[in-house]
């Protein structure tokens, strides 16, 4: 049964199983095994379903258990029966081992037969397979696991040898040596085959130390620096690794310093790979735990009772048992309970000797070393062998490694020894041997360094350390909450708590932050004593924490209402988030600032604020910029406070100190400027009281410079903080305009708009657009018509994209600051408006960054949606005139069926937009049957970009006469493009509409009309040309087209003259072939529309590129066989001359072939033309070719 589901579909996609659910289908594949590999196919659909099957269960092999013997049994059986049928015997070795992958190799090989009689089957199975083979190394691999199960056998292996053969144990160690060179997972089974095999008490003695000794000269041969050499490396420590963990002590200890001293003596260069380093440490820990006998240390710290309803005191007064202590806080709440249990206080160890002091010293400084370590893998393994080394030695030996840990932790030690470190403080915490009296808050133990690392972060370059050190601190601290008693953690636990909060909520990278909340949550349950914890871990969860601004903007806020944690909070954004290396954390933790404020209001502007407009002028850049948006941030939270005089006088600095200074120049000011110009915006917008003061002219002088700057953000910062300006600053601290001011700045601005640069006119645009209505006063009309202008193209402003774009949004900007009742903007101003914002849809430049149009586009109809809305909203809805509603939505259609997938998004939205509007936009045709096509349920849940779904909702709109001439405009571009998932989705939609009339004639010939008078009006757009051939192309080859279309059309005649008209002079190979396409569907129909487009293709098989000549042969030849062009006898001969001629030949060669083709097809040969006798070029056919029609 399956109990958690994510889909109705079935069992399999269910996320956890309750039992083995799949027994009977594997079952079946095993039974089936012989039949199915008769077949490739059926043999590789059948692994691919066991693959399935297993991956189900990855995360609950445990459920495989009941149902594990049987499995095995039935493939052993096909094994057996399948030496001769190699395909069944290795796909039954791959079905186990999926079983081994699922459920590892030791649940596996002690289910296996191990009887004797399987000892030398599964040898000589093994020796005969081909270990250079790659695809049956699972069938190695699966051998030589269950050869490790078979040496276990508790008789002497000398017993079962048989006369005249090599031993059982010499056989087993030459195929395991063999295996250690691989460098595939058979090498891991080959080296615990091995390792179990010489530790067995008969064969220990004898080949123990050759084996070792063999490891050894091994390890100092290979060379590492090559893969094979690494490869060899790693087989002999995996088999010293195996060696050392099934081998007896007693047994081991002989060869434990041997084995020592090789492994500390091999190279320690870099290139050798994680994975030999990662054997390195787990051998040396082994091999250290053979020089310490196990035993009970009772200086070990002991928890005692641990129990959860002790920690969750405050549910249990009512049944408070007598042997349960409750302490209360101040304010007489109950807070934590822990159990009286008497526990041992830390005492002194009892002596002993360790007799391999030296070398158990040795490997433990090889572990601490370790501990720095590139590779991660490599120092968690280093961590945990000093944890299970510790765990056997005394007290003293344990705080000298103590020291060396916490030695580690040290500015001029890199990250990895401090990752390293708090991985091994975590494991001594988890075992129990840190003493609470390590604990205290001395500078050199263990809680402030690990509140150190809890923030650790080192800058490299453009790179930066550290998010791996404060996971591993956050483990440690989940250690913690495992190993101490609440009484014992007590004096820790505030700074601890607001570590962890701060760490949660304010580190940059996901998995710190979540692995922070784990740890809180954890000393939440077990100490008890987290203040608010129960609270706070309901609310700040896994799924909570996922999203960094949240976590700024909105958990921050949650948790500062309790006031342990909010001075913390503030003091850390302050003084280390704002001065952050990643520029977004700066500008979180300032805005973090403003929502901080309510909580300590006092705290904020007599300390925090002082100092922050201290630093914004002085110490590092990033801390100034930080410092600066902190500064603007605050200054916006306390809008309405007044502020001291000290305060204003700081603010009104900053500008000129770091002008005065050059800051604000290069790399680096760019940095600054943007925070300055954030700072001037929340000012403005704090009616900061600078009204009349000089300042304010510097300020905008800044912004000047700002909006001329090259870099996009620092002048939208200026753009965005410039009418804020305006809109405090233009009038005087009584609230009067000051007139003469606002008619010098109008001046400036409008002055701008004459700039000889895009950048400059862009942003003036972008403040115009933002400005307050009192700017505009007297000057409306004249705004108006400026702005008209500079959405114009003109040759100089051609590829000013942003500029034409910043130009439209101004004017709508305008119109609603104003408003429709504003006197100056009358019905024929705002009616020029609608005209402007219509011409904007018809803005198709290019340059070299593409089709920088669409972005004009774009805007364009997202501001004709805004303005009609506008004019609706407002009550001047009498002004719209329906030839404006008419156009504009013609022309949102086109773009919504058009070939860039981001402008069909907009114009889906916006032709929406405008028919669902409330109040309803007037004069919209066809309101009642667009509403039918386009619901408001479907049009908010449409995906606009998504081409399946736009083209199939806007095609039936062909069935309206009014949008059909745009609709077929922009078909054209999408049917002939060349975005595939754009042409399958336009042409599917198209057909399909097409098929809804194919019995009305009178449909198909109007629009067939409209394609030709959008070809007529739009032919000599370089645009549109080669995508409209290719979309007649595909009209000529619809069925419901070539079967309704008169065959003397007048229609296609003159279409067949429209595409000659711009191919005969065109040297473009696209669009001549493109030509030629459409030429070769116009032979589809009979009388003057095959004549005049046959003579056209002889024409063209006469050109001057060769290309085009082998490409009208082909049409032609794919032509005469579907249509009958010539008399059946006559049929043969052209086809041969059309296949079998080399068109590439010189047109001396191909002019009499070319007339002979003519002639059979009853036409007249194109008569060549002398270029000199011939004065007007265009009689000359297609650019050069030297032949006319006939």
């Amino acid at each position: 049964m399956c109990t958690t589901e994510l889909t109705d579909f079935p069992e399999e996609k269910c996320v956890v199983f309750d039992e083995f659910k799949h027994f009977d289908e594997v079952m079946a594949h095993i039974h089936a095994i012989h039949k199915v590999t008769e077949d490739v196919s059926s043999e590789e659909l059948a692994e691919q379903d066991l693959k399935r099957i297993f991956d189900f269960y990855q995360e609950q092999p445990h459920l495989l258990d009941p149902y594990l013997e049987r499995l095995i049994s039935e493939c052993i059986s096909i094994i057996r029966s399948s030496t001769d049928r190699p395909k069944a015997f290795h796909f039954a070795f791959r079905l186990l081992y999926l079983m081994v992958k699922t459920r590892g190799y030791k649940s596996v090989i002690r289910l296996m037969p191990h009887s004797v009689d399987d000892i030398e089957p599964t040898i000589s199975l093994l020796v005969s397979q081909d270990i250079g083979d790659p695809e049956t190394w699972k069938t190695r691999y699966v051998l030589l696991l269950w050869l490790s199960i078979l040496t276990m056998i508790p008789f002497s292996l000398e017993c079962l040898d048989s006369p005249n053969e090599i031993p059982i144990v010499e056989r087993v160690l030459k195929q395991s040596k063999i295996y250690l060179s691989r460098d595939e997972r058979t090498q891991e089974a080959a080296s615990f085959l091995l390792a179990r095999l010489v530790t067995r008490p008969d064969v220990i003695q004898v080949h123990l130390q050759p084996v070792v000794t063999w490891c050894i000269e091994q390890m100092h041969t290979a060379d590492c620096s090559t893969v094979h050499g690494q490869a060899v490396t790693c087989g002999m420590l995996r088999v010293l690794a195996n060696i050392c963990k099934v081998g007896l002590r007693k047994e081991l200890l002989p060869v434990a310093n041997t084995i020592l001293k090789a492994v500390i003596s091999l190279p320690s260069n870099v290139d050798k790979g994680n994975l030999i380093h990662r054997l390195e440490a787990k051998l040396v820990q082994r091999v250290g735990l053979l020089f310490c006998p196990p035993r009970s240390t009772g200086w070990q710290y002991q928890r005692g009772c641990r129990s959860l309803a002790d920690n969750l005191a405050p549910r249990l007064l009512q049944e408070t048992p007598d042997n349960i202590e409750v302490t209360t806080s101040d304010n007489a709440q109950p807070t934590t309970m822990t159990t009286k249990l008497d526990p041992k206080p830390e005492q002194e160890e009892e002596e002993f000797e360790l007799e391999y002091v030296d070398e158990v010293a040795e490997v433990i400084d090889r572990l601490i070393h370790l501990l720095r370590n590139q590779y991660t893998v490599v120092r968690w393994s280093a961590a945990k062998g000093l944890g299970r080394m510790c765990n056997r030695l005394g007290s003293s030996m344990v705080s000298d490694v103590l020291a060396a840990l916490l030695a580690l932790c040290t500015r001029l030690e890199p990250f990895t020894a401090w990752h390293g470190a708090c991985l091994a403080l975590a494991e001594l915490g988890r075992r129990s041997l840190l003493l609470p009296s390590k604990l205290p808050e001395a500078s050199q133990l263990v809680i402030p360094v690990v509140l150190r690392a809890l923030f650790y972060d080192e800058r490299s370059g453009d790179h930066n350390y550290g998010s791996n050190v404060r996971d591993a601190a956050c483990y440690v601290c989940w250690a913690f909450a495992r190993a101490y008693r609440a009484q014992d953690f007590s004096p820790y636990v505030n700074r601890v708590a607001s570590a962890l909060i701060l760490v949660s909520l304010f580190d940059r990278e996901v998995n710190v932050r979540r692995a922070a909340a784990a740890a809180f949550q954890e000393n939440v349950g077990r100490q008890g004593q987290f203040p608010h914890g129960i609270d706070i871990i309901t609310t700040c969860d896994y799924f909570a924490l996922r999203n960094r601004t949240n976590c700024f903007l909105e958990l921050s806020v949650f948790v500062a209402q309790f006031g342990d944690y909010t001075r913390p909070m503030i003091d850390h954004v302050t003084k280390e988030l704002l001065s952050h290396w990643d520029g977004s954390i700066r500008f979180l933790a300032a805005r973090t600032l403003n929502l901080l404020y309510p909580f300590e209001k006092e705290y904020m502007l007599q300390t925090i604020l002082p100092e922050l407009i201290a630093k914004s002028t002085d110490g590092p850049l990033y801390a100034k910029q930080g410092n600066i948006f902190g500064t603007a941030e605050l200054i916006a939270a306390a809008k309405g406070t007044p502020l001291d005089e000290s305060i204003l006088l700081g603010i009104k600095a900053i500008v000129s100190t770091l002008s005065s200074h050059n800051q604000l120049r290069g790399l680096s000011g760019e940095l600054l400027r943007k925070a300055v110009c954030h700072l001037i915006q929340q000012c403005s917008l704090a009616n900061t009281p600078f009204h009349e003061d000089p300042v304010i002219e510097d300020w905008r002088v800044f912004l000047d410079d700002c909006l001329s700057h090259k870099e996009v953000e620092i002048r939208a910062a200026a753009a965005s903080a410039y009418p804020s300006l305006l809109s405090t600053y233009l009038y005087a601290s009584d609230g009067t305009l000051r007139t003469d001011y606002r008619d010098n700045i109008y001046a400036h601005l409008v002055h701008q708009l004459n700039a000889n640069t895009e950048t400059i006119l862009s942003g003036y645009l972008q403040v115009l657009g933002q400005s307050p209505a009192s700017l505009f006063e007297g000057n409306v009309a004249r705004t108006i018509e400026l702005l008209a202008t500079a959405s114009r193209i003109t040759p100089k402003s051609r590829n000013w994209g942003e500029a034409r774009q910043n130009s439209l949004k101004a004017l709508v900007g305008i119109c609603m600051e104003l408003g429709s009742q504003h006197p100056e903007l009358n019905a024929v101003v705002l009616q020029s408006i609608g005209n402007v914002l219509l011409r904007a849809l018809s803005d198709y430049t290019v340059d070299s960054r593409g089709d920088i149009g669409s972005l004009v586009r774009e805007v364009g109809m997202k501001c004709l949606e805004q303005y009609l809305g506008f004019l609706v909203t407002s009550g001047a809805a009498e002004i719209i005139q329906p030839s404006l509603v008419q156009d504009a939505l013609c022309g949102i259609v086109q773009q919504a069926v058009e070939k860039i997938d981001r402008t069909r998004a907009v114009a889906g939205q916006a032709f929406a937009a405008i028919l669902h509007h409330d109040p309803p936009i007037p004069h919209i045709p066809y309101s009642d049957q667009l509403k039918k096509l386009f619901p408001r349920e479907e049009c908010d849940s449409t995906m606009w970009r998504s081409a399946q779904q736009t083209f199939r909702k806007f095609v039936p709109l062909l069935d309206l006469p009014e949008f059909r001439f745009r609709l077929v405009l922009g078909l054209s571009v999408s049917v002939g493009g060349l975005t595939e998932d754009t042409v399958l989705c336009s042409s599917e939609a198209l057909t399909s509409h097409l098929l809804l009339h194919e019995s009305d004639k009178v449909f198909v010939e109007e629009f067939l009309c409209v394609v030709l008078q959008v070809f007529e009006t739009f032919c000599h757009e370089e645009r549109i040309i080669v995508p409209y051939f290719k979309f007649i192309d595909f009209l000529l080859n619809d069925p419901v087209i070539s079967s309704i279309t008169d065959r003397e059309s007048p229609i296609l005649v003159r279409l067949v003259d429209l595409i000659w008209e711009e191919t005969k002079s065109s040297k473009e190979v696209l669009r001549i072939k493109s030509a030629i396409d459409v030429l070769g569907g116009m032979l589809q129909f009979e009388g003057t529309v095959r004549t005049r487009a046959s003579k056209l293709l002889l024409v063209l098989l006469g050109h001057r590129y060769p290309v085009i000549r082998k490409s009208a042969a082909t049409k032609l030849y794919e032509c005469l066989i579907v249509y009958e062009l010539v008399d059946p006898e006559a049929t043969d001969e052209v086809v041969v001359l059309l296949t079998e001629t080399i068109w590439e030949s010189n047109l001396d060669t191909i002019r009499p072939i070319r007339n002979k083709v003519s002639e059979l097809l009853g036409l007249p040969a194109p008569v060549p033309m002398d270029r000199k006798l011939t004065a007007d070029p265009s009689v000359l056919a297609n650019g050069e070719a030297g032949d006319t029609r006939g």
